[in-house]
């Protein structure tokens, strides 16, 4: 990614790049449009949608709740960077590199933050492993795991009793002690289920675990892996490191055909192999990791 930031030393991490992953990362993502907050007035009392639900033949209802019951607390999904809001920071990138679908990032930005538009990364009919803790009054079976293979049937979107956002899948696998279909928390990937598809590319390497940390609005967190002295991040466009004191950050690589391309060599022996033995398994989740420096990183060690 070339930069015309027009700082002399620019070293990947300037406002213009940001936003430049930023407009890559909305580009490539995928979104449902949602009515989150609009009023419904098809009955006699007065209901406002608080959610959306898709079902496996991709038709959607919307989940309403009596107006005077409706709490939807407005969340920023992502934060500024360099004190500047994450809308400037991607229209300083449009407005300099004359990026043509520009209005139409700007539209889509706008309606993320609003409730209008949801990020899609789990889809109904999709096979996932999902390993879940039973809650049982029977002692012996109490606090054991079930492990099964099960598909997803429905991707729900809604505010909770709180009015905060969330998204739950609802899988095929019923669970024995209450007979009802499970629900999975969208923030447990990794940890309680995974994506079989996915969960193929993972190499059991020298990194801990979960390497992948979903957040509540649907984006993976840049990775930050620390080392004995020094720390890699990577994001959906870029590969960074800098020194545990927090000094020289800076781009050394970028994605490339599913591939990671460096710019510089890392020093760290250890760093390497553990990176290049998930590289794959990163790849496979690339375009849904946020850029760095909008969201908070989710930090992993190489043992």
């Amino acid at each position: 990614m070339s930069c015309i930031c027009g700082q002399e030393n620019c070293v990947g991490v300037c406002e213009y790049s940001v936003g430049a992953r930023l407009a890559r990362f909305l580009n490539e993502i995928d979104t449902l449009d949602t009515c989150i907050g609009a009023v419904d007035n098809s009955s006699k009392e007065s209901l406002t949608a608080i959610g959306i639900r898709q079902y496996t033949d991709f038709t959607c209802s919307k989940i309403l709740k009596p107006s005077s019951q409706a709490k939807i607390v407005m969340e920023s999904k992502f934060r500024g960077y360099n004190d500047k809001s994450v809308r400037s920071v991607l229209k300083t990138y449009i407005d300099k590199s004359g990026c043509s679908n520009g209005k139409e990032l700007l539209e889509l930005l706008k309606k993320i933050e609003d409730n209008r538009a949801v990020l899609m990364p789990f889809k109904v009919k999709q096979i996932c492993d999902v390993v879940h803790i039973r809650k049982s009054k029977k002692e012996e079976v109490n606090g054991k795991s079930i492990e099964c293979r099960t598909t997803i049937e429905s991707v729900k979107w809604a505010v909770n009793e709180e009015g905060i956002l969330q998204c739950n899948l609802l899988v095929s696998m019923v669970d024995p002690d209450t007979s009802k279909k499970i629900n999975l928390d969208i923030q447990d990937y990794g940890a309680s289920f995974s994506l079989v598809d996915l969960e193929r590319a993972k190499t059991k390497t020298g990194i801990t675990d979960p390497l992948i940390k979903m957040t509540r609005f649907g984006y993976i967190k840049p990775i930050e892996i620390q080392s004995e002295n020094n720390i890699v991040i990577i994001d959906n466009c870029s590969i960074y490191t800098r020194e545990k004191s927090g000094y020289n950050l800076r781009v050394i690589g970028k994605w490339e055909n599913g591939k990671i391309v460096y710019s510089e060599k890392l020093n760290e022996v250890k760093l390497e192999k553990a990176i290049s033995l998930n590289e794959t398994y990163l790849s496979k989740h690339r375009r849904w990791i946020a850029p760095y420096g909008i969201c908070d990183t989710h930090k992993v060690s190489v043992k």
